[in-house]
């Protein structure tokens, strides 16, 4: 497996945060360049968090770099965090135009006794539940579940304590919970 970490892009501490100005478009060979190396670490990345729509985010996010003309020392940066919130994004607007996935829950779900940390591994469904959680713990979700980092990794990754992560991902679990118990009737 494709390893798409924030190392993995060449991002490191919390750099993938940075914004880029608006910039001259880019040219053609720079653009090339730039997609034959980090088109398979986003794609890699998008798959795990979207799942099939991975390569709409490909697209998507290079048509946006087109137009942004990002500088050479904040590229990985900016692809990075760009293709979080692109994922964020295709989650929010899929969980708000399916609801029919709230019946498969309550299938799921079963008579009240599965554990919500077992629900939690089915990738789909957690797709699904984050697509509607609060927007401060999405980030943190996606980082700490779809790309495997450790608590400290994400509090560096997004410049908070790592008290503030173990607080958005037990939000993100209660949220998880009320959403499971509400869908099981």
């Amino acid at each position: 497996m494709l390893d798409s970490r924030p190392a993995a892009f060449g991002v490191t501490k919390s750099a993938h945060r940075t914004s880029l100005p608006h910039e001259a478009p880019l040219d053609a060979p720079t653009l090339l360049a730039l997609y034959h190396r980090f088109a398979p670490l986003v794609h890699a990345r998008a798959v795990r968090v979207v799942g099939s729509e991975a390569d709409d985010i490909v697209q998507e996010l290079f048509m946006r770099l087109i137009h942004a003309g990002p500088r050479p020392d904040a590229t990985a940066s900016y692809i990075y965090s760009m293709s979080t919130n692109l994922c964020i994004d295709r989650l929010r607007h899929a969980s708000r135009r399916n609801e029919s996935w709230h019946a498969e829950l309550g299938r799921v779900a079963g008579d009240g006794a599965a554990d919500l940390e077992k629900l939690l591994v089915d990738k789909d469904l957690c797709r699904r539940l984050l697509g509607g959680a609060p927007g401060a713990v999405q980030e943190a979700v996606v980082l700490y579940y779809f790309d495997e980092m450790t608590q400290d990794e994400v509090a560096e990754s997004l410049g908070v304590s790592r008290k503030t992560v173990v607080e958005r991902i037990a939000r993100w679990k209660d949220y998880a919970r009320k959403q499971v118990l509400r869908w099981r009737s």
